[in-house]
């Protein structure tokens, strides 16, 4: 009798986990994410108000129900304090403006915005039914324009890449990390080869950088998932991810110059030493409290960004405000579904945030808020629909 009951708590699971969730288009959390999926900052960063709506409608909803949420909750609450101290006791406190002051103190709450979605599911389509269709957008622009005359040289010279400054916002790195996110979510959970494939054509055409972390994580992912499960489909884009490569690397063998001139372009990191020397001495000096949420305009002529997430805070709040801020950006927990996916998409954001200031853009930092909630409760807040697939 006993190995019967188990038996079938056995199948009953077994049928939880094959449940296929598909989201529900038009509900609350379908039409956050749909905000999410739209930058835009009126007059300019970081005024991001469509963020702000986002951001206001899931306080609203806010649930913190368990301790890890608990956890957050205070890890936020001490950042935002940590945050007011180290401006009351900055060196350079007599030069504070209100407009830097509190979107530096108050952008740590974006990441309690997971806590206010309860289907992450829904909320992902709007986000990427968004993305996508500004990916549209942009790649439209790129060719009505004919940009494309420009060949090479677009990638090659500065004055080329700005191309898209008057168009677009956010234009061109933080774009093309949101549209680099958007062709993973198309591809990781929606499995929208088209989608997909828009907005990774549409990061590319920013001429970001960026992009080479979500082709690096596509073309590992698939030819992990083609040598492990040996699906088609994912044998047909392992097949175009080294195709690509040899292709890539015969063009380079006909056109060195060229080549040389982009691959320079691409490992070009002579701006960012300085910049990172000067915050790792900034910290320095001030180690505790750091120098608070005065302009970097104020301070060097050269700097006018770290390009580094971990670093602005560091050299904002101090070492310990720094610690706080990874414990707040890193998942407490990953639940027995998490799968490979997910743990890609979590990792995306961190690793782009040591070269550009990713983990502070509101639409970002919400997002990974979103993906550290999904590591520990899944798509949906109901137990028995907790599963990834």
């Amino acid at each position: 009798m006993r190995h019967e009951n188990a038996s079938l708590r056995q199948r009953k699971s077994s049928n939880v986990t094959r449940t296929r969730l598909r989201p529900v288009i038009g509900s609350v959390d379908w039409f956050l994410g749909l905000g999410l999926g739209l930058p835009i900052a009126i007059p300019e960063a970081p005024w991001y108000w469509i963020a702000f709506a986002v951001m206001g409608l899931a306080v609203i909803r806010w649930t913190f129900n368990d301790f890890l949420a608990l956890i957050r909750l205070a890890l936020c609450a001490a950042c935002v304090v940590y945050a007011i101290i180290a401006n009351i006791f900055s060196p350079y406190a007599d030069m504070f403006r209100i407009g830097t002051v509190l979107p530096s103190i108050l952008f740590f709450v974006f990441y309690l915005f997971g806590h206010g979605t309860r289907d992450r599911l829904s909320l992902l389509h709007g986000f990427a039914f968004a993305v996508t269709i500004y990916a549209g957008v942009v790649v439209f622009s790129f060719f009505y324009l004919k940009i494309y005359a420009d060949g090479l040289q677009l990638f090659i010279l500065p004055a080329k890449r700005v191309w898209g400054d008057s168009l677009f916002y956010d234009w061109p790195n933080m774009l093309g990390i949101m549209l680099g996110l958007g062709c993973l979510v198309n591809f990781f959970i929606f499995r929208r080869w088209g989608w997909g494939a828009l907005t990774l054509l549409a990061a590319v055409v920013t001429t970001s950088r960026s992009v080479v972390v979500a082709i690096a994580i596509l073309m590992g992912f698939a030819i992990y998932k083609a040598l492990r499960s040996g699906r088609l489909i994912y044998q047909i884009l392992m097949f175009i991810a080294i195709a690509s490569v040899i292709t890539l690397l015969i063009w380079a063998g006909d056109n060195l110059a060229d080549a040389a001139a982009i691959v320079t372009r691409i490992s070009k990191t002579d701006d960012r030493e300085i910049v990172y020397r000067l915050a790792l001495d900034l910290m320095a000096q001030n180690p505790l409290v750091g120098i608070g949420s005065v302009q970097y305009g104020a301070i060097s002529d050269y700097v006018e960004s770290f390009h580094n997430s971990y670093l602005k805070v560091g050299t904002r709040f101090g070492v310990p405000g720094l610690l706080l801020f990874i414990l707040l950006v890193m998942p407490l927990k990953i639940g027995r579904n998490t799968n490979l996916e997910l743990m890609l998409l979590l990792g995306y954001l961190p690793i782009l945030a040591m070269v550009q200031d990713a983990l502070q853009h509101p639409h970002l930092a919400m997002l990974h808020s979103v993906f550290i909630v999904m590591a520990a409760r899944g798509f949906k807040d109901e137990r028995e629909t907790t599963v990834f697939r």
